[in-house]
């Protein structure tokens, strides 16, 4: 398996020519997109991107990658905060492939073409014996060639895609998607966090009027997750990536009812990552404490190689000085947090989890579980 990572168009089409599946580093046009992926098609190779950042294909490892075991596990996705949300959960089971496909791969101009051709490179490799297909829902045509791609496998195929009609094959949340994916191997993931003890005592000391949730994501598609999670449960999520328009923010900088935020977006993070930088996400803790109405905070921290060394200083200091601005107008807040890596990351997810803990943040193993969480808080107060 030969395997090129290119930086320009240049260099990604001498390697197609070269029969190389690549990864493609730089970003492109959404018409170079569809002319280089479709050259790709023609010649029977992966492209994985534009602006990869985040991949693995079997010993090989791309951008801000987790240290994952190896195992039976084959993802596809347009979306790194999924795929690395998803990839995490399942780490116990083992992860083959992680295939970043780019953010317009479901457009309809892209149509799924790196996604079909991710699938059938997942259901060529023996060591794959489960697919996960993670994104938000493409247009219907769009969604019927790839439905008739995963037909066409011999491997079952499970989809996370928030904003789809729930089905057999079809989950709205990660945490759901594992466990179903986990199953089909026959594999039990570790339970979750027992959560009434958590919920009594974070609800306990709620002041009257606090009742408001904020989110603060480290991407889109993590952020249209928890949006789902709300409006299943009868409230109306308001964020800078609505699923819906009538829910968009005014202002992106400032929250209102029940905020889901993507911290990702260009507005609060420029050119850097927040993976590389989370000082955006701590500023933003910050400044959501001085909401009177505010009860919960829930928030995902990202590991990877060649992030912050440290990030959960940085945001633990952040939660210390969002409780105490709460407590010192006579209220509570209560804090969930996920962090988004493995033991084999540097730093350690077990290590980032002991220093948000000692910061008073409920530390749970995964965002769905923290929204679901957080909703139990508010709803109990």
């Amino acid at each position: 398996m030969e395997v090129a990572e290119a930086h320009s168009r240049t260099q990604a089409v001498e390697a197609i020519n070269s029969k190389k599946h690549v990864v493609l580093r730089c970003d492109l046009t959404i018409e170079e997109e569809s002319e280089i992926k479709r050259l790709a098609g023609e010649r029977e190779v992966l492209l994985l991107g534009p602006r990869c950042s985040f991949s693995i294909v079997g010993d090989l490892r791309f951008g801000s990658w987790n240290a994952l075991p190896p195992g039976p596990v084959g993802l596809v996705g347009t979306t790194t905060s999924g795929l690395r949300g998803l990839s995490v959960l399942l780490a116990p089971v083992g992860i083959r492939h992680v295939l970043y496909v780019g953010a317009r791969d479901l457009s309809q101009r892209i149509a799924g073409s790196s996604t079909i051709q991710a699938l059938r490179f997942l259901n060529e490799d023996p060591k794959v014996e489960v697919i996960g297909v993670v994104g938000l829902t493409p247009a219907t045509t769009v969604e019927r060639k790839i439905m008739e791609a995963v037909n066409t496998l011999d491997k079952p195929c499970f989809f996370c895609m928030p904003d789809h009609l729930p089905s057999r094959r079809i989950s709205q949340t990660l945490l759901e998607t594992a466990g179903k994916m986990a199953s089909a191997l026959n594999h039990q993931l570790p339970n979750e966090t027992a959560a009434k003890k958590i919920v009594e005592r974070e609800s306990a000391e709620l002041a009257y009027g606090q009742r408001h949730i904020r989110g603060l994501y480290t991407g889109r598609f993590l952020c249209a997750e928890a949006q789902v999670v709300l409006e299943k449960r009868g409230k109306t999520p308001y964020s800078n990536v609505p699923l819906k328009p009538r829910n968009r923010l005014a202002d992106p900088h400032s929250s209102r009812g029940h905020a889901l935020v993507d911290m990702s977006a260009a507005e609060f993070t420029g050119e850097q990552e927040l993976l590389m930088d989370p000082a955006p996400l701590a500023s933003r803790m910050i400044k959501e404490s001085s909401d009177l109405g505010l009860a919960v905070i829930v928030f995902d921290l990202e590991l990877g190689r060649g992030g912050h060394p440290n990030p959960a200083t940085i945001i633990g200091e952040a939660i210390r000085k969002a409780k105490q601005t709460v407590e010192d107008t006579g209220g509570y807040l209560s804090v969930i947090g996920t962090v988004l890596g493995t033991d084999g990351d540097t730093p350690s997810r077990t290590s980032q989890e002991k220093k948000l803990a000692e910061c008073g943040a409920v530390i749970v193993p995964s965002p769905t579980r923290a929204i679901e969480l957080a909703l139990q808080i508010v709803g109990t107060a």
